[in-house]
């Protein structure tokens, strides 16, 4: 940890864009309350009023073509005297006197005439798209997203989670119309509008994190309690009162019985895709042992780094680990490799405990990939980082840190 922190003080800032990242990152950091600003939404927001002689009364949100011809999107339709519909359906029914609030470039929106619709010179929807019934919220795309790739039309987002995408922030700057035939990125940002009710159905889709407008204020009050449990969990299994996973357990029921968290904050807060990824891994591993595979890899290990000696095959186990850490969980990867590195050491008469702690620690150099940790993702979009900024600031990190393990390992287990 020390020497990954003096590296990014004394040289990993200065391998960062030498774009001024500090005003755009803290543009960023004020969405909670000028997301609108930070996206420019009142270039690109108008009302739209349907007469009563308009061919568009009486035809659905997706008969009328306004997004598939025009490129625009329809964030809310008002009706008087009733609620406004925020987010509506491509099977809305538009209706005469109907007025809406769409999202697009003007020259876009004043074709609606030809439709049949009448532009307005003002909207006042500006200052009013977040309140206590409509959120406007940012959120990023998860890694490893299956969302990546595809279009918001393709992946239904707005029949799916009853939410409207406003505009997606990609390379600095914010796309405000087309946005729902652009083919999502990582890093790419998207500025949602809808019912607050609906946001909880997006947050819990694992391809998708959400960056603000948590369902619930922080219940501050239980801060203590919370610490309390988690402190009294660390105590019994430092002790070894009882086994980990029983500690654990008891530990998490604690906060909900408590009321630190709900039942359904904790069914969020669980990494499933994780869970189960490891849990399918798990007889991956069983198998590469029955089968003999771990000790084929062992022995062309041991093959070609055996005449180097132990700190060869240390090296290489770590590397190996540090690769497959880029495109696949850090679970999975030391579940695959701890045998095939634990039985590769007792052929060479390395200890295996540090070959072990090797590939633990391997699992954990994440840092040359967008996609290899959910942080990486996180401030991809809003720092304006690239994926050549993540192997530029990365791979120097990895490599020192690399040398570390190979110096500080044999201090507590000596590898011969």
């Amino acid at each position: 940890v020390a020497v990954g922190v003096l590296y990014m003080l004394l040289v990993g800032h200065r391998l960062l864009p030498s774009v001024s990242l500090s005003e755009e990152i803290g543009r960023i950091q004020r969405l909670r309350r000028e997301l609108s600003d930070t996206y420019a939404l009142g270039e690109r927001l108008s009302e739209v009023r349907i007469p009563g002689k308009s061919p568009l009364v009486g035809k659905s949100i997706a008969a009328s073509q306004i997004g598939e011809r025009l490129g625009l999107t329809i964030l809310a339709v008002c009706r008087d005297g009733q609620p406004a519909c925020v987010a509506p359906g491509s099977e809305h029914i538009l209706g005469a006197e109907d007025t809406l609030l769409i999202a697009g470039r003007d020259e876009r929106v004043r074709q609606l005439a030809d439709l049949g619709a009448d532009v307005l010179e003002t909207t006042t929807w500006d200052n009013s798209l977040s309140t206590d019934q409509t959120a406007l919220l940012e959120v990023i795309l998860a890694p490893r997203s299956n969302a990546a790739g595809h279009t918001l039309k393709e992946l239904r987002f707005r029949e799916k989670y009853g939410l409207s995408v406003v505009a997606l922030w990609r390379g600095g700057r914010p796309y405000r119309t087309d946005v729902g035939n652009l083919q999502l990125q990582f890093g790419d940002a998207l500025l949602v509008h809808g019912p607050r009710g609906n946001v909880s159905v997006l947050r819990a889709d694992p391809d998708f994190l959400v960056l603000a407008e948590p369902d619930d204020p922080p219940r501050a009050r239980k801060g203590w309690l919370a610490a309390i449990v988690m402190a009294l969990t660390l105590v019994v299994v430092a002790l070894d009162l009882l086994p980990i996973a029983v500690a654990m357990m008891l530990g998490a029921l604690s906060m909900i019985v408590t009321g630190c968290l709900t039942v359904d904050e904790a069914y969020r807060g669980v990494e499933w895709r994780a869970i189960f990824l490891v849990a399918g891994m798990l007889p991956a591993g069983i198998a590469l042992n029955r089968s003999g595979a771990t000790e084929w890899l062992s022995q062309l290990l041991v093959t070609v780094l055996a005449d180097w000696g132990p700190l060869a095959l240390t090296s290489g186990i770590f590397l190996l680990t540090a690769l497959l850490t880029q495109v696949m969980s850090g679970q999975v990867s030391a579940v695959v490799l701890t045998p095939v590195a634990v039985t590769a050491a007792y052929q060479v008469g390395a200890d295996p405990r540090a070959v072990a702690m090797a590939v633990a620690v391997g699992c954990g150099m994440v840092f040359m990939t967008p996609t290899g940790h959910p942080v990486n993702v996180f401030v991809m979009g809003p720092g304006g980082y690239r994926f050549r900024d993540f192997l530029r600031v990365g791979l120097p990190m990895t490599v020192l840190l690399f040398l570390t393990v190979l110096i500080v390992l044999p201090w507590f287990w000596p590898l011969g």
